[in-house]
């Protein structure tokens, strides 16, 4: 957990190129630290990070999520 001064919009604009990615209206996740990709209620996804922390990808970032990874299914 980092606390920074920029809003998440701008944090998500220069980590756009890393390997960094929104996924929720208050998170964004190092996709190389997800450990483990678990189904959720109501279409959402979990995911395990590896400093063993569990966050919710919301249902309207699932489907950028599934797509960036190269994970089939339906967003």
């Amino acid at each position: 957990v980092y606390k920074i001064r920029n809003t998440l919009y701008e944090l998500e604009e220069m980590c756009r190129s890393k390997s960094f990615m929104r996924i929720s209206k208050s998170t964004i996740v190092n996709l190389n630290a997800v450990r483990k990709i678990s189904p959720d209620e109501g279409r959402k996804l979990r995911l395990l990070l590896a400093n063993g922390e569990t966050v919710i990808v919301s249902r309207g970032f699932v489907g950028d999520l599934k797509k960036s990874i190269g994970m089939k299914g339906d967003a």
